[in-house]
């Protein structure tokens, strides 16, 4: 399942509010995707990668702001019952110095280059009981396994 705001928390940020969904872990939707057997969980909003393992539900909160030299992108591979998730990041720089995107408000244009020195890294997964979350993702690895439930 996908969604726009993560609802399992704490979640990373970067250059984001951190909005979460109303109600939580607590709230209706999170009830019905246990109720109904949700394996995984996507969001994104938060411009950051962070892993959660809540109620049998994998949540991952992903993307970047690649205009930041933020930006990121997740492998999923399935192999028999386990569909793993891979987060993979690029850190960069943006040429603030010169020439900008155009935008009617030039005072919120983006650089128009933005440079990557270092190849795509693995963002970092750390356990802590039953929720996973990450690090430093442009550090470390992060991968995230699920068990896929079938249906009765």
């Amino acid at each position: 399942m996908q969604g726009h705001t993560p609802i399992a928390s704490p979640v990373r940020k970067f250059y984001s509010s951190g909005m979460i969904y109303k109600g939580g872990t607590n709230s209706a939707l999170w009830a019905l995707m246990k109720k109904y057997k949700v394996d995984v969980y996507l969001a994104g909003e938060v411009h950051d990668v962070t892993g959660h393992y809540v109620d049998g539900i994998a949540q991952i909160s992903h993307g970047g702001l690649a205009y930041r030299g933020n930006a990121n992108y997740m492998v999923g591979e399935i192999v028999g019952d386990t569909l793993t998730f891979t987060s993979k990041q690029f850190t960069g720089t943006a040429d603030w110095d010169t020439a900008r995107m155009w935008q009617t408000d030039m005072t919120k244009s983006k650089p128009v280059s933005i440079t990557y020195t270092n190849p795509p890294r693995r963002c970092r997964r750390d356990a802590d009981n039953e929720q996973q979350y990450a690090h430093q993702p442009q550090r470390q690895p992060f991968s995230l396994s699920v068990a896929i439930r079938h249906s009765d």
